[in-house]
């Protein structure tokens, strides 16, 4: 890179550009002899391992050269507070945008952690630089109390500062380009995920574009299955009323086998007294025809062995209701 000339370099951030001074433009200490070195503020004076190995000469360059460090620090820190400031904004939007996804995004959500990692990645690789910027500050900072300690410097003194600032100022170059292509990289990562995540919320409007499709549908089930249900506990009421109305019934057909028991327990009683009785007669029957048979053998025994004359005017005595004829002695 040329000492002299160049354009701005740009810092990506997450949102923007952020326009970087570059260190070509600083001025050297033969072009700012005319700066005031009064807004600069002083220092402490440098340790002795600070100083440098050549006699120094006067002249005010060293306080213009100061001048001009401190203003490109500041610039510097500005731009990297503003690239903090859009990176924070982006890492925002982001997590705005990851809090619309729903559950059924779980595997973008990985990739997104995957994306906030490389930006942390990122971040700690800016913070680096920012360090290592720093250090180059104290550097320069080292360098300027230790011109402000002496009042001359040599030329060969001064082509080394030269050199040392055109250095610092490849190596600035270098670091914002490297921080430029991190920041295009993850950019690139961002905007990827964003399109994953755009494809993703397509797809979940399908998907409820055909749930709005099968909802009437839906409804309908649900509206036969309620019916059913109600149809359900109806036919339920109605089985358990029919279901102690069968077991009332099933009471009054057992108290009625039991009475139909005891009905048949005296019957078959009443019957074998019929039957005793029915054969008390029959026997009874049976002695009474078996004596009247005899009886009636007698009488024609009696009769034919007493003659008639006998027998007159003397009373036969009744056995069994029946006419009976005493035999004589």
């Amino acid at each position: 890179a040329s000492r002299r000339g160049g354009a701005a370099t740009p810092l990506r951030g997450g949102g923007g550009v952020v326009p970087v001074r570059p260190l070509a433009e600083l001025p050297y200490p033969d072009e700012q002899s005319s700066v005031d070195s009064s807004a600069v503020p002083s220092l402490a004076p440098p340790s002795p391992a600070m100083l440098p190995g050549h006699a120094p000469e006067a002249g005010s360059a060293p306080r213009a050269l100061e001048g001009a460090i401190l203003k490109a620090l500041k610039e510097l820190k500005e731009a990297q507070e503003q690239q903090r400031a859009t990176a924070g904004a982006d890492q925002a939007k982001v997590a705005a945008g990851l809090a619309s996804i729903q559950e059924g995004l779980s595997g973008m959500l990985k990739d997104m952690q995957e994306g906030r990692a490389a930006q942390e990645a990122q971040s700690r690789e800016q913070r680096l630089a920012s360090e290592r910027v720093q250090e180059v500050g104290v550097a320069i900072r080292g360098v300027r109390d230790s011109v402000e300690t002496t009042d001359k410097l040599s030329s060969s003194r001064s082509q080394e500062m030269h050199v040392a600032m055109g250095k610092m100022r490849d190596m600035l170059e270098v670091q914002a380009r490297d921080a430029e292509a991190k920041s295009r990289e993850s950019g690139a990562a961002v905007g990827s995920v964003r399109d994953q995540l755009e494809a993703h919320g397509r797809e979940m409007g399908e998907l409820r574009s055909q749930v709005a499709r099968f909802q009437p549908g839906f409804s309908a089930v649900q509206r036969g299955v309620e019916e059913l249900g109600a149809k359900l506990g109806d036919l339920i009421a109605q089985s358990g009323r029919q279901n102690e109305e069968h077991r009332k019934a099933s009471e009054q057909l057992v108290l009625q086998l039991q009475r139909g028991e005891a009905v048949r327990k005296e019957l078959e009683e009443s019957r074998v007294r019929e039957a005793l009785h029915e054969a008390a007669e029959s026997s009874w029957e049976a002695d009474r025809s078996r004596l009247q048979h005899q009886v009636d053998q007698l009488t024609r025994l009696g009769l034919e062995s007493v003659s008639p004359t006998a027998v007159e005017g003397k009373a036969l005595p009744m056995i069994g209701g029946e006419l009976s004829v005493a035999i004589a002695p």
